[in-house]
């Protein structure tokens, strides 16, 4: 069973690579929005990171328990704070996972779903930091 989930996990980061799905993320907008205070862009930024791992967390124990309810909320929950960091990638796949929940109800799809937003996050976040940085640099 590790095995099968292992060999999804590396298709799924396969097809995100091919897709090209990781854009380059530009944080001086929400800079802007935050006044120019690096201090509260940080903030928006461990915000956005524990949301995220929070999602995940709540997303294992939703997939175990195949419920669909309390993992259709925390995608809803997860959208705005994708929209607001402009990680459009992660943003499309939360977007998918709620529609899976609401409507499909499809648990091998949902997993496919989870395990892309998993392979995708880790490169987003490196691109958040890299902007990051970049920004604190000018």
């Amino acid at each position: 069973m590790k095995t099968d989930k292992k060999a999804r996990m590396l298709v799924s980061e396969s097809i995100l690579r091919q897709l090209g799905t990781l854009e380059e993320i530009d944080l001086s907008p929400i800079h802007e929005e935050c006044m120019g205070s690096d201090d509260l862009l940080a903030e928006l930024i461990t915000l956005y990171e524990k949301n995220a791992l929070e999602f995940i967390g709540i997303g294992k124990i939703c997939l175990q328990t195949t419920d669909f309810y309390q993992m259709g909320l925390a995608a809803h929950k997860m959208k705005a704070g994708l929209a607001m960091m402009q990680t459009y990638s992660l943003h499309s796949i939360v977007v998918q996972i709620e529609n899976c929940c609401k409507n499909d109800r499809d648990a091998k799809h949902l997993q496919f779903l989870f395990d892309c937003f998993t392979v995708e996050y880790p490169l987003v976040k490196t691109a958040i930091d890299d902007a990051f940085k970049k920004l604190q640099k000018q």
